[in-house]
């Protein structure tokens, strides 16, 4: 009770989210993460409305703008050299939120390097379970906003070098509902031009995450109701996996059946690039 009366719950948790960032330690990150949630919980229906809008203007402005990307020494990378340099400034040139992962930031594919997806998946899994658990709740108070639509869309598309199926999970079962408020959510997702990109995305350049039997799923209920490809980027990619399936297959004949296990281990790869 005296955590729902406390009239400045809103301005601390801006101060909270301001410490997200790559100069902060992890157990910084998280510890403010835990705060949040427990503060959303509490009192959903104030954060819904005034972090959302906040959250969603400040992905927007890293995806929309020129404004360069402060590092830290937290920042997840492959050759941790490279950030020596950054030992030295502890703090941001300004208190910022700034949990943003760019296609430019990644350097290595899902797959490639254990290592370096385990750094990328500590690094951001806290913070998309809160964007998720924002979803949730808003599905919860029926307070599920064209706000958080494109919020949602668009931190799972900076998820993807993670293939976290987050967002995959909620939206099929958002699909699956007769609600009115999960359809009218459904039209408002299918509108908008991110969620395109993101499944395009999954199409072209992240097709190892099919073998998720809920992103499989996500795509039945999704690809049907919106344009994706071009005709010249459908025939690519159709060109791309069967190139795939009939290579595989000669390398394993004559005796598929002796090597049931190697064609199940390559099949899951017949999605990859």
């Amino acid at each position: 009770m005296a955590l729902i009366q406390w009239q400045e719950r809103i301005d601390f948790a801006h101060k909270l989210l301001t410490l997200l960032n790559s100069y902060s330690p992890p157990e910084l990150r998280n510890a403010c993460l835990d705060v949040l949630k427990e503060l959303v919980l509490l009192s959903p229906h104030d954060f819904l409305h005034t972090l959302v809008p906040f959250l969603q203007h400040n992905h927007c402005t890293y995806h929309h703008s020129n404004i360069p990307m402060s590092f830290g020494p937290y920042l997840p990378c492959r050759e941790n050299i490279k950030l020596m340099g950054a030992k030295n400034n502890i703090r941001p040139p300004r208190p910022e939120l700034n949990m943003c992962l760019l296609p430019s930031l990644v350097e290595s594919s899902k797959g490639k390097d254990e290592v370096y997806d385990g750094m990328l998946l500590d690094y951001f899994l806290s913070y998309h379970q809160f964007i998720h658990l924002l979803c949730r709740v808003a599905i919860n108070c029926e307070k599920f906003t064209d706000t958080l639509v494109k919020l949602s869309v668009l931190i799972a598309y900076e998820g993807l070098p993670l293939h976290l199926a987050l967002f995959p999970k909620l939206w099929t079962e958002l699909c699956q509902s007769q609600s009115v408020m999960a359809k009218t959510c459904v039209k408002l997702l299918c509108d908008d031009p991110a969620f395109s990109e993101y499944i395009k995305c999954i199409l072209m350049d992240e097709r190892t995450f099919l073998n998720n039997n809920v992103v499989y799923s996500f795509l039945t209920c999704f690809l049907p109701k919106i344009q994706v490809l071009s005709g010249p980027s459908c025939s690519n990619l159709i060109s791309v996996l069967v190139m795939n399936l009939l290579t595989e297959q000669s390398n394993l004949q004559p005796e598929l059946a002796v090597h049931r296990v190697e064609l199940n281990k390559t099949s899951s790869l017949l999605n990859a690039v």
